[in-house]
């Protein structure tokens, strides 16, 4: 992973999704070492992170080491992409998505306005 997609620990989710202030919108990739389409989906992401880094923050939570997260977020398999605005989750995915897909589905859930 780059400096623009990275692993964030429970802790460091809460500081950088739940209780950052209204800035950017972060969509997080629930996902695992073990999974091929998730390590398939990574180029997806840096690629999305480098085109759109001053629309969106991107990062990864690794559902082995943060199981606590994967079941608040009802993490039933990887890879799981959740789309937070404002600490909230605004739009979820499941699967592995090719980069148009990705975009298509962050513009529509970016375009609604926030709860």
């Amino acid at each position: 992973m780059t400096d623009k997609v990275r692993n964030v620990s429970q802790e460091e989710f809460v500081r950088e999704v739940e209780a950052a202030p209204g800035g950017l919108p972060v969509l997080v990739d629930f996902s695992a070492d073990y999974c091929a389409p998730c390590r398939a989906f990574n180029p997806v992401l840096e690629a999305l992170a480098e085109d759109w880094e001053d629309r969106l923050r991107v990062l990864k939570v690794d559902v082995e080491a943060e199981p606590e997260l994967a079941a608040r977020f009802r993490v039933k398999g990887v890879p799981t992409l959740q789309l937070f605005r404002a600490g909230q989750a605004i739009a979820g995915r499941s699967g592995a998505l090719s980069y148009g897909k990705l975009r298509e589905f962050l513009e529509g859930a970016l375009a609604e306005p926030a709860a």
